[in-house]
């Protein structure tokens, strides 16, 4: 068998508790509730690529890029010297930036944009921030994991190791997405001992032992880290 490469999350002790890193050219997902770092994340393994030369790209669906530089110019993350080094792009896909054709699911729309905005980049690294406002075309149960499964396996095709930033306020709720991707890591913000406190957990990791307990995590002038303390939520 051939040997599995992986790359650096980025993200201070992460890529210990994952065996060296995610497998490259899977899909990953990261879920947390509003302010628990998912865009810090998200930013953080971009800027891992760009450090090493690769040629990254940051889809937005909500928020305009200027916001997410300007957020993240608060850290040591150097993001405008890697953006005008060319080496993070920016594919602004949020509602008014947008001309989608009548009948067309978000989805594939995204999927065609990103496919586009890749073609002859030799793009190694995408974010997708966020996959919660991808809409999908049915209702149906059925309907929709068919076509959420057909949404990851697209992006599979890209040749990139893509992350999905995703909203999440109860973490006892599975969805489709959860079972799609390659690996899922939920990050935690809770009251605990009348403080509070930040966590992050990886839940599944395809070819990978994990530890799937909470874990310590903390912010600072090179964004978020883990600590390695274990946390218990009561």
């Amino acid at each position: 068998m051939a040997s599995i490469e992986r790359i650096h999350t980025g993200v201070r002790n992460l890529d210990s508790m994952i065996e060296g890193g995610f497998i490259k050219n899977r899909v990953y997902m990261l879920c947390g509730p509003p302010g628990s770092g998912k865009t810090t994340f998200g930013t953080q393994f971009i800027v891992e690529g760009a450090k090493n030369g690769e040629k990254c790209l940051y889809v937005t669906t909500m928020d305009d890029p200027k916001n997410i530089v300007m957020d993240m110019s608060r850290y040591n993350f150097n993001v405008i010297e890697h953006y005008k080094a060319r080496n993070i792009l920016f594919l602004d896909l949020s509602e008014g930036k947008i001309d989608m054709q009548s009948g067309v699911p978000k989805s594939m729309f995204v999927i065609q944009k990103i496919a586009d905005a890749v073609r002859g980049l030799n793009i190694s690294r995408i974010v997708i921030d966020s996959f919660s406002s991808i809409k999908f075309s049915s209702d149906d149960e059925k309907t929709k994991k068919r076509d959420t499964d057909m949404f990851v396996k697209s992006l599979m095709k890209m040749g990139a190791t893509v992350v999905l930033l995703s909203e999440m306020l109860d973490s006892r709720e599975y969805s489709d997405e959860h079972f799609s991707v390659h690996g899922l890591i939920y990050l935690h913000h809770f009251l605990h001992k009348q403080e509070m406190i930040r966590a992050m957990q990886v839940i599944k990791m395809r070819g990978t032992y994990i530890d799937s307990n909470m874990v310590e995590l903390v912010f600072g002038t090179n964004g978020i880290s883990i600590t390695g303390r274990k946390v218990l939520q009561s």
